[in-house]
C-alpha cells in the first residue's frame, strides 16, 4: 500500500477527529497531504476550487500520489504563524458530485485511480477527500482555472515545472509492462510417424504481466532452427515470418507472435500462447531452448528460454 492510501485510510477512520488532529499537529502538510478550503455554501465549485482542484492533481500524480482535504483553511496564529482551521463545507454531497464530474477534464492526459471521498457530519456538512496515486501516465497538465502548466509536489508545497527538461524527465519515468515467458507444459513424445526411434520435443511457452501496469501492443519473436515449428494459440492471433541479422551477418529466420491491437494484457493475466514442436533423433541427449525478443509499448528485452534438459536412449525403450 503505497504512503497516499495510507494517508487516505487514516483520515476516513480517524473521520472529524483526524481532521483536528491535524489542524492542531506543527507539522501542517507534507509531501502527501495538502489541505484547501472552500467558498462554497451549494456545493458549487468556484473558480478557485476547479484551479486547486487541478493544480493539485497533476501535482500528486506527476509525484508519488497524495491526498487533498476539503474544508481546512489556513490562517494565522496568535503570533503570527500559520494554522490550519477546520471550516466543514456546508453542503457537501453536492459538493463531492461536483468535484466528480471535473475530475476527468482538470488535468490533460487523464489520471487513473483519481477518487473522492467523504467525511460527512450529522447536519451534511463534512469534508471532502480527493485522492490522487502515483501515475503511471505521466506527466499530467493542469488545464483547470487557465494554468496549463505541469506541477510537482516538493515537500509540503505543489510547485509549477518550469523546466522543459523536468517535463522530459516525467515522460521518461513513466513505468513500463514487466512481462514474463515461462514454459506452461513440456513432454517427449513420439513424432507424427510413430516411429520408436525418433521422438519430438512439444512444450507450450505462456506469458504473463507479473507487473502493475497494462501492456499493450505485445509481440514475442522466436528463433527458428532446423525443423521446429511454431504454432500462435488463442490471444495472439497474428503471426508473421522475420528475419533476423546474426552478428556474422547472415540472416535466420524467426517467426512473430503479436496481439491484435484491442488486446491488452492486465497485470496478473496470463495467455497460453505458443506451442513448440522440435524433432528428435532418437540417441539425442540435450537441452532445448528457445531464444525469444519480447516487444510491448515501452518494453524491449531478449532472453533465452530453457525448455528442459532431456536424455533419450531410444524412445520405446524409455
Amino acid at each position: 500500500m503505497s504512503a497516499a492510501e495510507d494517508l487516505l485510510n487514516e483520515f476516513l477512520v480517524g473521520g472529524e477527529s483526524r481532521i483536528q488532529l491535524a489542524c492542531q499537529a506543527r507539522d501542517l502538510e507534507n509531501p502527501f497531504l495538502d489541505f484547501k478550503s472552500t467558498r462554497s455554501s451549494t456545493g458549487a465549485l468556484d473558480d478557485n476550487d476547479k484551479r486547486n482542484l487541478g493544480i493539485n492533481v497533476s501535482g500528486f500524480a506527476n509525484t508519488e500520489g497524495g491526498i487533498l482535504v476539503w474544508g481546512v483553511e489556513e490562517a494565522k496564529g496568535p503570533g503570527g504563524e500559520t494554522i490550519l482551521v477546520a471550516k466543514p463545507i456546508p453542503k457537501l454531497r453536492p459538493f463531492v458530485q461536483c468535484l466528480n464530474e471535473e475530475i476527468c477534464r482538470c488535468v490533460s492526459r487523464p489520471v487513473i485511480g483519481v477518487r473522492n471521498e467523504m467525511i460527512e457530519l450529522a447536519d451534511g456538512s463534512g469534508y471532502a477527500i480527493t485522492f490522487v496515486p502515483d501515475s503511471d501516465d505521466k506527466p499530467h497538465m493542469c488545464v483547470l482555472g487557465k494554468e496549463y502548466r505541469y506541477y510537482i509536489r516538493t515537500g509540503s508545497s505543489t510547485q509549477k515545472i518550469s523546466s522543459h527538461n523536468l517535463v522530459e524527465a516525467l515522460m521518461q519515468h513513466r513505468k513500463v509492462p514487466k512481462l514474463e515467458l515461462y514454459v506452461h507444459e513440456c513432454a517427449v513424445e513420439p513424432d507424427d510417424k510413430g516411429q520408436s526411434s525418433h521422438a519430438r520435443y512439444r512444450a507450450i511457452i505462456s506469458l504473463r504481466n507479473v507487473g502493475d501496469v497494462l501492456a499493450k501492443h505485445v509481440a514475442v519473436t522466436f528463433r527458428s532452427y532446423g525443423n521446429r515449428q511454431y504454432t500462435g494459440q488463442l490471444d495472439l492471433r497474428y503471426s508473421s515470418v522475420v528475419h533476423v541479422r546474426e552478428h556474422d551477418g547472415s540472416d535466420q529466420h524467426a517467426l512473430q507472435f503479436r496481439t491484435p491491437p484491442e488486446c491488452i494484457v492486465y497485470p496478473g493475466m496470463t495467455i497460453h500462447n505458443v506451442q513448440v514442436i522440435q524433432p528428435i533423433g532418437g540417441d539425442v541427449n540435450g537441452e532445448q531452448t528457445v531464444h525469444w525478443r519480447l516487444n510491448a509499448e515501452g518494453l524491449n528485452e531478449t532472453g533465452i528460454l530453457t525448455l528442459a534438459n532431456f536424455e533419450i536412449k531410444g524412445f520405446g525403450g524409455r
